[in-house]
């Protein structure tokens, strides 16, 4: 198959005048995602990691699955964003994955669960990933005209493939759903993880399902020569103890590798939070994923501002109190998991509070504060 030419059949002659994401309250967003069909947020970069391929643009392109797609299809998908004449971006992949028939032959289950073959939620997911991306886009490089084209013509093929499918129209509500559920869900999972070094020899992170209570252990380090990632699940962190100490891959681990992971599964926010006062861990949750929602709904700089002023706010008191340190630490990271290039104009701007009225923020933050760990 040919690869690596400049090509897209998404020609845009125009821009399309799309709002999907109609100003609404934050609470009335987060009520729709928790009850409809796409609670489940969609990332595309967790997505890409059910195909153990690393979200990095040489290993996107250069993976196996891209090379079963037809080049109709390649070329639809390639050229939306990054190199135009491949697949190397996690967007890009997730589309050839659902919209390319040799892809979907070869996927692996799971991604079954995110993106269920010929499925409407499914492409209310991709519209609102694409959506999502559009609007980041359009608030950091506004004048990127050719961009933005590409995207808007690709949340038309979207949208008007799934009308010819026999499908119902993807409606503007459904998509502002699927994106403050996406919000939602990576505020929950960057509450609920630790990254940390284990034993001076592995990368690790350590992720709490909060309705399960499963712990999931990921540590990367050469093993036989051979630089890789590992993933030990258990039920809870004691099952997960006696896992390291008796399992299949008992031999990476010793005590001290056991006792570390105990210790900083009581540093994961969420868990630490919870033990303390559910309903204050509940609060920050629900004003971070209000505040990032009502950016993604409308990117002004009304929302940027309220969005940058909570960092900023938590940024003030985080060296007075180690659990206000520990929200701002998440929050920047689960801006960061967002998007990279908007987390770091928010870190890299004056540490200045443009606003004195952030009530939701300021009650949290002296909550935090009176808490003793």
């Amino acid at each position: 198959m040919k690869r690596g030419t400049i090509a897209c059949t998404i020609i845009v002659t125009g821009f399309f005048l799309i709002n999907p994401l109609a100003a609404q309250t934050a609470d009335s967003e987060k009520k729709a995602a928790g009850t409809d069909v796409f609670a489940i947020g969609f990332n595309p970069g967790r997505y890409l990691s059910l195909f153990s391929v690393k979200n990095q643009a040489k290993e996107i392109s250069n993976s196996d699955y891209v090379d079963e797609a037809s080049d109709d299809d390649y070329d639809t998908f390639s050229g939306l964003d990054g190199n135009q004449g491949l697949i190397d971006s996690s967007l890009e992949f997730a589309l050839l994955s659902y919209y390319s028939k040799p892809v979907v032959a070869i996927r692996p289950v799971e991604a079954s669960t995110d993106l269920p073959a010929n499925n409407r939620t499914s492409e209310i997911r991709l519209a609102a990933a694409t959506y999502k991306e559009l609007q980041e886009i359009k608030f950091l490089t506004p004048n990127d005209r050719n961009r933005i084209g590409r995207y808007e013509g690709m949340l038309k093929f979207i949208k008007d493939t799934a009308v010819s499918k026999g499908f119902q129209p993807i409606t503007d509500s459904e998509i502002n759903s699927a994106i403050a559920a996406l919000v939602s869900a990576e505020v929950d999972a960057q509450f609920n993880r630790v990254s940390f070094f284990l034993n001076t020899q592995y990368n690790a992170v350590l992720t709490r399902d909060a309705k399960t209570g499963q712990f999931i252990l990921s540590y990367e380090g050469y093993f036989n020569s051979t630089k890789s990632t590992k993933t030990l699940s258990a039920s809870s962190l004691d099952a997960l103890s006696l896992e390291m100490r008796n399992g299949k891959d008992k031999v990476d681990f010793d005590q001290n590798c056991i006792n570390e992971v105990r210790a900083q599964a009581a540093l994961i926010p969420a868990f630490k939070l919870a033990r303390l006062d559910k309903s204050l861990l509940d609060s920050i949750q629900h004003n971070i994923s209000g505040v990032i929602t009502r950016f993604y709904s409308n990117p002004n700089a009304a929302t940027y501002n309220e969005m940058k002023d909570v960092y900023i706010a938590y940024h003030k008191d985080a060296y007075n109190s180690n659990l206000v340190m520990n929200v701002w630490v998440t929050y920047g990271g689960i801006l960061e998991a967002l998007n990279e290039a908007l987390a770091q104009k928010i870190n890299s701007e004056p540490q200045v509070l443009g606003s004195n009225n952030l009530p939701y923020a300021d009650s949290d933050i002296r909550r935090l504060r009176a808490l003793r760990p």
